[in-house]
């Protein structure tokens, strides 16, 4: 790869890269050289393109200035397209004609004088228009005209002066590009480092990450609304924290005896009444006893889980119910029923790992039962009824439940949720 990048040969280097990376997935080495001859490859394809598009600009420019008798444009435009594709028979021939013709019109001498003339206000035009290139070309049609003229000379040597500048200046724009995207680069590292802090409970830390991310683009939404977020989370905690304070003499004691397990009695007693936030306060104060404990730590990570997605207590009785009547469903063999219920606990705790696991058994039982035809499509339709529960289309869930009864009328598993949906509405 790196040999046919030397020679150019940038698509087979992609291939090498890329059968690389299958070997050693994600190598940074592997990676960064597929991004670089992928990108050489893309330089590579947009030089031809614009070689080819001025190649027939050239062309076209240098048909119109013949047909407009301005033969000296016509040679230079065509010979810079030679200089594209050299011994392009149509370029060539499309030269030689204008050759031929200005060679006709040189002969009258007081045209060659209109023409110098022409040519000389021409660039001055394309100057004022910073059309430099242009201007260039067209100075030196005039120089072709009078090739000792001082005037032209200069006005000559000014448009390549001006386009030296502005080739300096693109330079600065892309040098520009490039510190910006360096500085993405190091704004998207710092956003993930603070994400995952975030994550992983350590508010603080990933607080000041987000202030660094901020003097690099101070008008980036993420980092203001996380900081907002975690000043919120911790003013929230240390609320609770001077409350827990004045709380009765019972905390007074478990604050003055340091004692750990009485911390986790009363973290897990807050836990049990869905108190996340009094919770997570405890769980606080039980690791200032032991330092790095793995059950306190955890605790407070599910408890800040259960804070961000609003879990309340009803919302947690609704999840346990869930589960054990999904359970049941499942021991019973009712897996359109199981699923259901997984399905609705998995929605109010998505972090869990025992409803998602169950999904997936459920899935797998499904996918190996032998359904045929009756049985097909009430399978089918049970699940496009589920499906439309979870997007809330209980209209379309109505229809598939009666179309399930249909199929299978001694299934009492559609008519119950067709009752809970007439309840529920």
């Amino acid at each position: 790869g790196d040999e046919q990048v030397t020679k150019q040969l940038y698509s087979e280097a992609i291939s090498n890269y890329q059968a690389a990376l299958v070997i050693k997935p994600g190598d940074k080495g592997a990676t960064a050289k597929l991004t670089n001859a992928k990108g050489l490859l893309d330089k590579l394809n947009a030089d031809k393109a614009k070689q080819e598009a001025e190649f027939n600009r050239l062309l076209t420019a240098g048909d119109e200035q013949v047909t407009n008798q301005f033969y000296s444009e016509a040679i230079s435009n065509y010979q810079s397209a030679l200089v594209i594709k050299p011994g392009d028979k149509g370029a060539t021939a499309k030269l030689a004609n204008a050759k031929g013709l200005l060679d006709k019109i040189n002969a009258d001498k007081a045209k060659q004088e209109a023409e110098f003339i022409r040519l000389v206000s021409m660039g001055d035009e394309q100057v004022v228009k910073q059309m430099y290139t242009e201007a260039i070309q067209t100075f030196r049609s005039a120089l072709g005209l009078k090739p000792g003229n001082e005037q032209v000379r200069s006005k000559l040597d000014h448009a390549q002066n001006l386009f030296d500048k502005w080739q300096a200046d693109q330079r600065k724009v892309m040098e520009e590009k490039t510190r910006q995207a360096e500085k993405r680069r190091r704004f998207d590292e710092l956003i993930k480092q603070a994400d995952q802090l975030f994550t992983d409970g350590s508010m603080r830390d990933s607080r000041k990450l987000y202030v660094q991310s901020l003097q690099i683009f101070e008008s980036e939404l993420h980092p203001k609304e996380s900081i907002t977020r975690i000043d919120t989370l911790l003013a929230q905690q240390e609320r609770v924290r001077l409350l827990a304070l004045q709380k009765s003499d019972e905390e007074k004691k478990l604050r003055d005896a340091g004692s750990y397990q009485l911390n986790i009695g009363m973290a897990d007693k807050q836990l049990s009444q869905s108190n996340w936030t009094v919770a997570v306060y405890y769980y606080q104060e039980a690791l200032r006893y032991k330092d790095g404990d793995k059950y306190a730590t955890e605790k407070i990570l599910s408890c800040n889980k259960m804070i961000e997605g609003s879990v309340t207590a009803e919302k947690m009785k609704e999840y346990e119910d869930n589960l054990k009547q999904g359970d049941k469903e499942l021991k019973d063999k009712n897996y359109s029923s199981a699923r259901f219920h997984f399905g609705r606990a998995y929605a109010i705790m998505p972090w869990e790992e025992y409803p998602k696991n169950q999904l997936k058994s459920i899935e797998k039982l499904l996918s190996s039962t032998n359904w045929e035809g009756k049985d097909a499509a009430y399978g089918e339709a049970i699940k496009k009824a589920e499906e439309a529960i979870a997007k809330k289309n209980f209209a379309v869930a109505r229809f598939y439940f009666q179309s399930a009864i249909t199929l299978r009328p001694e299934e009492a598993y559609p008519r119950q949720q067709l009752k809970r949906l007439s309840e529920e509405k």
